[in-house]
């Protein structure tokens, strides 16, 4: 299972310390007890991650962009995208992306040269997205597309 179809509900999340700032900013419903919750979230190595703790062999859930097959669809583009977005000419587009999750069709967008207005419901994958579009900020191939992408959650 990659980290992409991983299913985030909206309660059950204990949030460490390293990770307390996510939870005013993200209206997140943290649990107190970390003994009674499921998913654990945390910052480890400058990223943000959550953890499955009915699945503790499975890697922790974060959004990388500079992963080599995120990378490798970015410069190859996604052909099928560019096409239903029909970009003939177009200067300054702007899009919406209303389901937004970990953010993979939002960053493919703002490498089109589209605004992206990135919207997810879930104050945890919010998270997850923003973190990952600070740290491809911070990464030259990444920097513009990651500049254009503003994510917004409930």
């Amino acid at each position: 299972m990659t980290a992409d179809t991983h299913s985030v509900p909206s309660g059950g999340t204990w949030v460490d310390g390293s990770a307390a700032y996510v939870v005013a900013q993200f209206q997140l419903e943290a649990m107190p007890d970390p003994d009674q919750a499921r998913f654990h979230l945390r910052v480890r190595d400058d990223r943000l991650e959550l953890l499955d703790r009915q699945r503790p062999g499975f890697d922790p859930l974060c959004v990388d962009f500079a992963l080599p097959a995120r990378l490798r669809r970015l410069r190859q583009g996604d052909s099928l995208l560019r096409r239903a977005c029909r970009l003939r000419g177009a200067t300054g587009p702007v899009a919406l992306d209303a389901t937004a999750g970990l953010g993979g069709d939002s960053l493919m967008l703002a490498s089109f040269g589209f605004r992206v207005m990135a919207w997810e419901r879930s104050g945890v994958v919010a998270a997850l997205l923003a973190d990952g579009l600070r740290r491809a900020r911070a990464i030259p191939g990444l920097a513009g597309a990651a500049g254009r992408n503003r994510r917004r959650c409930p």
